[in-house]
């Protein structure tokens, strides 16, 4: 059963504070103000590797330089271990800004189908050498933890989705990317994937990734989320009317028949100070609140109120604006170089 101090992760955030790929001051005072404070890993999420398979020009590209050196050392230096999130979006691919449902679905699917078939043989090296490159990278300027984004939509939650990747292209890819991780000393690994869409308990190519990690004695983490950013980005952020970690059973089911895997929820979990008798390898993972309020995990272990109002005004992206912003930033949510920011923003 989970301890009496939950395991509580910064969830992977593009905040798209980087110029030319390297994180801006801010994106790192960002960083810097939500690590430590009970979070054990504080991840810096959707980071390319291929300029042009990223979603904008905003995004941060991993590069051995000073800025990602710096962003990782005021991470460790705060008590939390430094994570890196590495992505990349399928060639071509356009993410659809609504928040409603697409009712095409099937002819979304269809895209997804044809987009995975679109790239070429050249393409799968070049994503292999520049993924593998990039871990080199991200482990050169001090992270301790690498993720590869395999949800939403994104390149490798493609190839693991069954019903989108018949005939298995890039599976090979994926696997030569987890033993590159696995292989490295002293560093964690894990797969964030968009559970109940596409990849399932009950798909066997959710055992061949778990024993794959296995198989180089390495613990895998599953992290798991839901849904994909062009047929239902509601089911990757919930509503509040959700309720609290709605995938939080899914959760369970696979951390205790994966007893040595670590399992992470993410999803509207917002204390998880209050939930009890969980298996012990299952661990937390907060964004918005955490966006609003960089002490929320410590304001709700004294049992305080969540600052986090649901305002859904951090979906910058989908809002049509630069980069993350909160109005909550407006008082002590953050130091003076995001308030700079943010006011120079405005203006």
């Amino acid at each position: 059963m989970i301890s009496k101090k939950p395991i509580v992760d910064l969830a992977p955030i593009n905040t798209s504070m980087y110029v030319e790929g390297e994180p801006t001051e801010q994106n790192i005072s960002f960083f810097r103000l939500r690590s430590g404070r009970g979070i054990t890993v504080c991840f810096v999420g959707n980071v390319g590797v291929i300029p042009e398979l990223t979603l904008n020009d905003s995004t941060g590209i991993i590069n051995d330089t000073k800025p990602w050196h710096k962003l990782c050392e005021e991470i460790r230096s705060n008590g939390s271990v430094a994570g890196i999130q590495l992505s990349c979006t399928p060639p071509k691919y356009r993410p659809r800004k609504q928040f409603e449902p697409n009712l095409l679905q099937e002819i979304e699917l269809d895209r997804y189908r044809e987009l995975l078939r679109a790239v070429s043989d050249k393409m799968w090296l070049r994503i292999e050498t520049e993924f593998l490159r990039g871990i080199e990278c991200a482990l050169k300027v001090g992270f301790e933890h690498i993720q590869i984004h395999a949800a939403h939509g994104y390149l490798f939650s493609l190839v693991l989705d069954p019903t989108i990747n018949c005939k298995l292209r890039g599976l090979d890819i994926l696997r030569n990317l987890i033993q590159a991780v696995a292989h490295a000393s002293k560093v964690q690994g894990s797969l964030r994937v968009s559970w109940g869409i596409g990849l399932t308990d009950d798909t066997l190519r959710t055992k061949a990734i778990i024993d794959l990690w296995h198989s180089f004695r390495k613990e895998i983490r599953l992290d798991i989320s839901r849904g994909y950013y062009n047929i239902d980005k509601s089911l990757i952020y919930p509503s509040p009317e959700a309720g609290e970690a709605p995938l939080l059973a899914d959760a369970v089911t696979l951390a205790e028949k994966y007893r040595t895997s670590q399992i992470s929820v993410a999803g509207n979990v917002w204390n998880p100070f209050t939930m009890s008798q969980l298996p012990d390898n299952l661990s937390f993972s907060i964004a918005r609140p955490l966006i609003a309020d960089p002490d929320h995990l410590i304001r709700m272990s004294d049992g305080s109120a969540m600052v986090c109002d649901h305002c859904g005004k951090c979906h910058y992206f989908s809002r049509g604006l630069p980069s993350l912003i909160c109005p909550k930033w407006g008082g002590y949510a953050n130091d003076s170089s995001v308030q700079h920011f943010l006011a120079s923003r405005r203006n």
